[in-house]
This record gives C-alpha cells, structure tokens and sequence, in this order.
C-alpha cells in the first residue's frame, strides 16, 4: 500500500498494529489496542535512555515519537540480525573476527540488561505470564507420571519457593526483540516491561544457547562461551545470584522439552535445525536438581 509517497505495510495485526514505512529513511508505527500497553512502551524507552544512553555500544532508535491521545508510538529503523541469527552464524561461521563481535556483543547484551534492570521506574508489575507458570500448566496436562516429570514439577517447586531477585524487566524477550549488529545491541517491544524477577529476562537466551547441544554435529562449545560472555557482561554492571539463575534456566530448558518432546512425538527442532530427544532428556537430567551453576560464574 503506497501513501503520499510512502511504502505502508502492516507486520501484525494481533495485541497490537504495526506498520512499516518506507520513505527516505524506515520507520515504524506502533498502534496499542490498550493505553496501559502504550505507557509500557514509554516507560522501556525512557529505561533505555536513561539506563543505556551514555554506551557507544547500544543502538537506540534514530527517533521515538509517542501519543496517549492516539495511541501510537513512532520509531526509527534499528540495524542489525536477531539474537538466533548471530549466534548459529557465529557457531557456524567459525570465523575469528566474526565469533569475537558475537562474544562482544553477548557481553554488551547483558550489561543492557544489568543496565535495564536497575532503573527506578513505575511501580507496576510485569504483565507476562512467567515461565514457571508455563511449565505448571503443561505439567497438569501430562501429570508427574515419569521420572524426568516429577523431576521437573520437582524443581518448579523450587524455583517457586526461592524466587531470584527483582529488578526492571523487559519481560516477554524473544530472538526477534533483539537486534545485533557486529557488537553493537539493541532491544525492542516493551509492551509487557514492568517490575518482575530479572532470571525471566536472561534464561529463555541462555536456555537456547544450552539447547543447541543438542543439535547434532553442531559446533555448540562456542555457544557455551557465548552463554559465559553474556553473563560476565551483566556481572560488570550488576549483581545476580547464581543458583537462582541455574534454576529459572533449567526451567526454561524444561519448558521447551515439554513444548517439544514431552507432548507431541513429532521431532523437536531449534532455530529449524533438529534435536536429538535422547540429548535434550541428558540435558533436562543435569540442570533439572537446579546446582549446576558454574556455568553462569
């Protein structure tokens, strides 16, 4: 669809409407069917700006533009590739300089984070639903009848009674969030931000990093480091415990094991590439008990 000279195409049309608009330069206008998700939005754009604005590492938006009146927000076009892209290129590739800008930028990634999750923000909570509330739901429809369930609805228990620390979270963090470009990093689509438990923002990445063991004949050592330099980078800007991490980690591992290959007999993929069900069961058993922290030291 073409406007008065600009290029529209609509990219989603579900929670909320997002345009594409080609011009002399690319931008995006996000239309919120709900205020309380459009102020969510201001309030992540003034995290980052506040949080994040004094890095020559971190990509802001050339602009951000937002009405409560009509509830939209207007940005610029963010360069880069997706978190799953730049890693299975840097996995792949093998490449020196092109593994040394993944490290870099995993570690700037999570220094955003550390960054994110100080700031002093509204006081409201989270909206996502939590990992944890994810695994209870596919652990009633199968029940504990194994043992690898009963080990998982073990340490959902767990992770429950001994939540990890709060802090300012993104949330609802996916691949297509996250934008990386050679070392630089960018992070879009606060929507859902609020205060809740920082480990939800970081073990759905550090669960796909894990994951990809399980692939075959795939180089998946470098994605153990990545997992190391992601979580050095928030070490050098904030603070996180270590065994509360493994857990949620180890969750979020479980969580795609049920969504995967605990319910369905089909064979599980990651990122289109296949998972061997015999290594994601191995890989389930050794984080399940939850102690197997060293990783994220």
């Amino acid at each position: 669809m073409h406007l008065d000279g600009f290029g529209l195409r609509c990219l989603d049309a579900d929670k909320n409407v997002i345009l594409e608009i080609d011009g002399q330069a690319r931008w995006y206008l996000k239309y919120s069917r709900q205020d309380e998700w459009l102020m969510r939005e201001i309030a992540g754009a003034e995290a980052l700006a506040r949080c994040i604005g004094d890095v020559t590492w971190y990509q802001h938006p050339p602009a951000i533009r937002a009405s409560l009146e009509h509830r939209y927000t207007l940005y610029g076009r963010v360069i880069g590739r997706s978190f799953n892209a730049t890693v299975l290129s840097a996995c792949i590739g093998r490449r020196h300089r092109v593994r040394d800008e993944a490290a870099s930028a995993l570690r700037n990634l999570g220094e955003a984070f550390a960054r994110l999750h100080r700031f002093d923000g509204p006081d409201f909570a989270a909206l996502n639903p939590t990992t944890a509330s994810h695994v209870e739901r596919y652990l009633a429809r199968l029940g504990a009848t194994t043992p690898i369930l009963k080990r998982i609805a073990s340490l959902l228990d767990n992770v429950r009674a001994q939540p990890g620390p709060s802090g300012w979270i993104h949330a609802n963090v996916k691949s297509e969030d996250i934008f990386i470009n050679g070392s630089r990093v960018a992070l879009i689509d606060f929507g859902t931000c609020g205060r809740g438990a920082i480990d939800e923002d970081l073990c759905n990445l550090c669960a796909y990093l894990l994951v990809l063991r399980t692939v075959p004949c795939f180089p998946w050592k470098f994605s153990t480091e990545l997992v190391r330099a992601f979580i050095s980078g928030y070490l050098g800007a904030g603070t996180l415990n270590a065994t509360s991490l493994a857990r949620q980690v180890g969750l979020a591992v479980c969580l795609y094991y049920l969504k995967n290959a605990g319910i369905e007999s089909r064979l599980p993929t990651l990122s289109g590439l296949p998972v061997l069900k015999t290594r994601l069961e191995s890989l389930v058993n050794e984080l399940v008990d939850g102690s197997n922290h060293t990783i994220f030291i």
